[in-house]
C-alpha cells in the first residue's frame, strides 16, 4: 500500500505555461468528515495525489485535456468523475463524497459537468480546444482567432490587432516558447496545423506576471502528445475544386491535406515508455485574389505533377516524451513551417511574373526537463532555439538581374530590351523594342547631299547619301520585349502629324499639334482600320515598380528558462522564474536595385553623410557590407546581437469566496555591443545615481475574481505591460547612400508601455449558455514614431518614442458551449 501511495505523491509534469491544476476535497458521504490519505488519480496517466489531514488534495501541472478522476480508499467505495476537462493556467475543482463499503453500491461513476463560469480566472480568457478548432469552419489558428471579440486583421499587412492595439503588441507562444519575429514583427512567426493543436489559450486582458513582451494579448498554443496506451492517427483532405472544371466556378483552387500519428514509440525503455506525436500539413491556394495569367511552376515527383499555387504553406510538428521516473520527465519538440508564393498587387494584374515573390522559413526546437521535488513543488528547465528567415524579391530576381536602360552612364544596361524597371508612368507605354536601322529613301538631317542650287539647304531632287537609321517607331520584324507574352508587339501605333488632310506642309487643322487627329496617316499593325493607342488603365504593362525592393533577413535566438512552482499552503500557489534570450540578427536590404553608382567601383568616395554631425565623410567602399556594392540608392546591411531577459514572481491566492492573482515582473534589454557606443546610459528603475546601457522595467500585476453564485462572478484586473520595439527600429539604414530622404534607427529607444485595467461580469443562464460583459481601459505611451532631425539642407528622419494611444472599450460575448 505504501508503494502505491508514494507513486502518486510524485506526479509527472510538463514545463510551465502549458498545464493546469486539479484540486478538491474528499469527505465521508454520511458524516461529512474529511478523509485523509485518499488516493486521487487521473486514470491511465500516472498523475495523482493523496489527501491531507483535512481531506484536501492538489494535482499540479496537468496537461490540458479530458480525464477520468478516481478517488479510492480502503473501506470506501471507489468513486469516479469522467469527462473532467483541464485547461492551461486554470484550476479545475473536483470534490468527492465517498460511501463506506458496508453499504452495498455498484461502482459509482459521475459525469463531471464543465463549470461554464470559472471562478479562478481573473482576466478575459478564451480557451479553444483542438477538437473545437476542427469543428470550426477555419483553415488555421489565425482564422480561429479572428472569430473572437475585439480581434481584427489588417488587410494590408495581415497582422492581427486586439482591443485597438498595434499588430506587434500580441505575444504568440507554442509550447511555452515565443514564436515571433522580433526584427520586423508580423504576428505568429510560424505555421501550426489545426490537427497538431491540443489547446489554444487567448488572453486579452490582465495576464499574469509570467507573460511579458505583450501589451494587447497573449496567444498560448499547446501541441498534442502521444498516448502511452495506443497508436492512433488521422488523415484529412479538403478541396474546393472537386470534379471537372466548371463544376466549382467559385473555387480558389485550394487544397489542404493533414496527417498525424501518435502513440508509444518505445514501450519499455529502462522501465518506462517513450511516446511521440507527429503531424504534417500542406495548404495550397490561389487565394480569392489570384493572378490568372501566371505560369506557375510545378512539383514533379516521379509520375506525379503538382502545380504550385499563389500561396503555399507546409508545416510539421514532432513531440517526443520520455517518462524517466515518476518524478522526472524529459521532452523534445521540433516544429517547422515554410511559406512561399506571390503576394497579390493589383498593379501587376497583367504581368504577375514581375510581382514580388516571397519565401519564409521557421524552425523551433526545444528540450524540456521537469523534476518533482515533492508532492507540492516542482521545477522546470527549458532550453529552446527558434530561427526564422524571410526573403522578398521583385519578380524573384536579385538586384543585379534588374536592369534599367537609360542610354547614359548611370544606366545598368545599354540594351533597350532590358527595360525591366517601372514606375506609375510605365502604365500605357509601348513594349520596348530595338529600332533597327534601315534605308528609308528620304533625306534626314546630317546625310550628305549635292547642293545643286548652292543655296546651302537640301532641296528635293538633289542627290544625297541615304544612311541607314532608325525611324523612332516600331516596325514589324524588329526585336521587342513581349511582356504580356501574347506574341505580338503591344503599343501605340505610330502616326504622321500631317493634319486632318493627311498631307504634309499644308498648314491645315491639326498639323503639328503633337496629337493624333482622324485623317492623319498611321501604321495599322493589326489591320483593323483604326489607330490603336495605349491608354493608362492603372496596371503595369511591363517592368517592376520603381522601388524594386529586395530584402532578406534571418533571426536566430536561444532561450533559457527556469521556473519553480509550489503549493505553499492550501490557499497560496507561488510561482517564480527567470528566462534569458540571446539573439543573432542578419539583415540585408536594397531599394531601387536598378540604380547603379559607378563611383562605388572606386575604393574611396566622399559621399556619405554622417547623421550625427552633418559632415561629409570618406568611405572605403571595398568594405561596404553585402553583395552588389554598386547597386541601390538605399542599402541596409547589418548584423546585431541583442539580448534580453526577465524575472517574475506571482501568487495565486484561492479562497472559498475569492481568487486573487498578484505578481511582479522585471524585464531587461540590451540592443547589443555593435551599437554600445551609440547608446546612452539611463537610470535603472528611475534611480538617478545608478545608470546602465541596459534598460530595466518593473511591471506589477493584479487580478481579482469574486464569484457570487455558481453561475455569476465579477472580476477585475490591473497591470503595467511593456514591450521592446521591433529590433529594426534600433538598427535600420546604417549604410545609406544618396541624397533622398534618409530614415535612421535609434539605438536609444525605450520600451513601449501600457497601463491597463478591466472590469467584467460573467453570467451563465444554464450549463451551456453564458453572457460575458467587460469594460477595458488602456493608456499607451512611448509608441514608435519618426522625428525630423539635422540642420537644413542636411536633414533626416529618426525613430523615436513619441506617439501616445488611449483605448476605451466594452465587450459583450454571448456564447454557447458545444453540447
Amino acid at each position: 500500500m505504501r508503494k502505491e501511495i508514494l507513486l502518486f505523491l510524485l506526479p509527472l509534469f510538463l514545463f510551465a505555461g502549458t498545464t493546469g491544476k486539479i484540486t478538491g476535497r474528499v469527505v465521508d458521504a454520511q458524516t461529512g468528515e474529511p478523509l485523509p490519505f485518499v488516493q486521487v488519480i487521473l486514470e491511465g496517466t500516472g498523475l495523482g495525489a493523496v489527501t491531507d489531514v483535512d481531506g484536501y488534495y492538489v494535482i499540479l501541472n496537468v496537461p490540458p485535456g479530458t480525464y477520468v478522476v478516481v478517488a479510492k480508499m480502503i473501506g470506501y467505495h471507489e468513486q469516479k468523475y469522467k469527462d473532467v476537462e483541464v485547461f492551461v493556467d486554470q484550476t479545475t475543482v473536483v470534490n468527492f463524497r465517498l460511501t463506506q463499503e458496508v453499504i452495498k453500491l455498484k461502482e459509482e461513476v459521475i459525469v463531471y459537468g464543465k463549470k461554464i463560469v470559472e471562478k479562478d480566472v481573473t482576466e478575459t480568457k478564451h480557451v479553444l480546444r483542438g477538437k473545437d478548432i476542427e469543428r470550426m469552419p477555419v483553415r488555421n489558428v489565425r482564422e480561429a482567432l479572428l472569430t473572437h471579440t475585439s480581434f481584427t486583421r489588417d488587410a494590408r499587412f495581415g497582422e492581427i490587432h486586439v482591443r485597438g492595439g498595434r499588430g506587434g503588441e500580441v505575444l504568440y507562444m507554442i509550447d511555452g516558447m515565443e514564436v515571433v519575429d522580433p526584427l520586423v514583427g508580423g504576428g505568429l512567426g510560424m505555421e501550426i496545423a489545426n490537427v497538431a493543436v491540443q489547446e489554444m489559450d487567448i488572453l486579452t486582458g490582465g495576464f499574469n506576471a509570467e507573460y511579458g513582451e505583450a501589451q494587447s494579448a497573449v496567444i498560448n498554443i499547446v501541441t498534442k502528445e502521444g498516448s502511452e496506451k495506443k497508436m492512433e492517427g488521422t488523415i484529412r483532405y479538403l478541396s474546393d475544386a472537386w470534379g471537372r472544371e466548371g463544376l466549382t466556378p467559385y473555387s480558389f483552387n485550394e487544397d489542404m491535406c493533414d496527417i498525424s500519428m501518435g502513440g508509444p514509440l518505445v514501450r519499455n525503455f529502462l522501465g518506462k515508455s517513450i511516446t511521440y506525436f507527429a503531424s504534417a500539413s500542406i495548404h495550397a491556394t490561389d487565394t480569392y485574389v489570384s493572378y490568372d495569367l501566371y505560369p506557375y511552376s510545378l512539383y514533379r515527383w516521379g509520375p506525379f505533377t503538382i502545380r504550385k499555387r499563389q500561396r503555399n504553406i507546409i508545416s510539421y510538428n514532432t513531440k517526443v516524451t520520455w517518462k524517466i521516473t515518476p518524478s522526472m520527465k524529459l521532452g523534445f519538440l521540433c516544429n517547422g513551417s515554410e511559406r512561399f508564393g506571390i503576394g497579390y498587387e493589383h498593379a501587376f494584374r497583367y504581368i504577375p511574373w514581375n510581382a514580388y515573390h516571397y519565401w519564409e522559413k521557421a524552425r523551433q526546437f526545444g528540450i524540456n526537463w521537469v523534476h518533482t521535488l515533492s508532492a507540492k513543488t516542482f521545477y522546470t528547465l527549458k532550453l529552446g532555439y527558434f530561427t526564422r528567415s524571410r526573403t522578398v524579391k521583385p519578380g524573384g530576381k536579385d538586384p543585379d538581374e534588374i536592369n534599367h536602360y537609360t542610354g547614359g552612364e548611370e544606366g545598368t544596361s545599354d540594351n533597350p530590351l532590358d527595360v525591366v524597371v517601372g514606375w506609375p508612368g510605365i502604365d500605357g507605354r509601348n513594349e520596348p523594342f530595338i529600332d533597327l536601322p534601315e534605308y528609308d529613301g528620304e533625306w534626314e538631317w546630317g546625310e550628305e547631299f549635292i547642293d545643286l542650287d548652292n543655296d546651302g539647304f537640301y532641296d528635293e531632287g538633289e542627290p544625297f547619301v541615304d544612311h541607314p537609321s532608325g525611324n523612332y517607331h516600331y516596325d514589324v520584324g524588329e526585336p521587342f520585349n513581349d511582356y504580356d507574352r501574347d506574341g505580338v508587339w503591344d503599343g501605340t501605333e505610330p502616326y504622321w502629324d500631317y493634319g486632318v488632310d493627311g498631307i504634309a506642309n499644308t498648314g491645315d487643322e491639326g498639323e503639328g499639334n503633337n496629337q493624333y487627329d482622324v485623317g492623319e496617316p498611321f501604321i495599322d499593325y493589326n489591320e483593323n482600320g483604326v489607330r490603336d493607342q495605349l491608354e493608362p488603365d492603372g496596371f503595369y504593362d511591363y517592368g517592376f515598380d520603381q522601388w524594386t525592393y529586395w530584402h532578406t533577413h534571418k533571426v536566430d535566438y536561444g532561450v533559457f528558462k527556469f521556473d519553480i512552482t509550489s503549493q505553499i499552503t492550501k490557499v497560496h500557489l507561488v510561482k517564480t522564474g527567470i528566462d534569458l534570450k540571446m539573439y543573432a540578427i542578419d539583415h540585408e536590404e536594397i531599394q531601387y536595385g536598378w540604380w547603379r553608382d559607378p563611383y562605388r567601383d572606386t575604393m574611396w568616395i566622399d559621399v556619405e553623410i554622417d547623421p550625427a554631425t552633418g559632415e561629409t565623410v570618406s568611405v572605403d567602399t571595398s568594405y561596404l557590407p553585402g553583395p552588389w556594392k554598386t547597386r541601390g540608392i538605399f542599402r541596409d546591411f547589418y548584423t546585431r546581437h541583442p539580448w534580453q531577459g526577465a524575472w517574475y514572481i506571482q501568487d495565486k491566492i484561492e479562497t472559498e469566496g475569492m481568487v486573487v492573482n498578484v505578481g511582479l515582473r522585471l524585464d531587461f534589454f540590451n540592443p547589443g555591443n555593435e551599437v554600445a557606443n551609440l547608446r546612452e546610459s539611463q537610470p535603472v528603475l528611475g534611480i538617478p545615481f545608478w545608470k546602465s546601457k541596459t534598460e530595466y522595467r518593473l511591471s506589477p500585476r493584479l487580478g481579482v475574481s469574486y464569484p457570487v453564485t455558481e453561475y455569476d462572478k465579477f472580476y477585475f484586473n490591473y497591470g503595467h505591460f511593456s514591450e521592446t520595439p521591433e529590433f529594426q527600429y534600433f538598427y535600420e539604414d546604417t549604410t545609406q547612400f544618396g541624397g533622398a530622404l534618409r530614415l535612421y534607427g535609434n539605438p536609444n529607444l525605450h520600451a513601449e508601455k501600457t497601463i491597463a485595467y478591466e472590469f467584467g461580469v460573467h453570467h451563465a443562464f444554464n450549463d451551456v449558455l453564458s453572457l460575458k460583459i467587460a469594460g477595458f481601459f488602456k493608456d499607451i505611451r512611448g509608441l514608435i514614431d519618426t522625428e525630423k532631425r539635422g540642420v537644413p539642407p542636411i536633414t533626416y528622419q529618426m525613430r523615436v518614442n513619441k506617439d501616445y494611444g488611449s483605448v476605451r472599450g466594452i465587450e459583450a460575448v454571448f456564447s454557447k458551449a458545444y453540447s
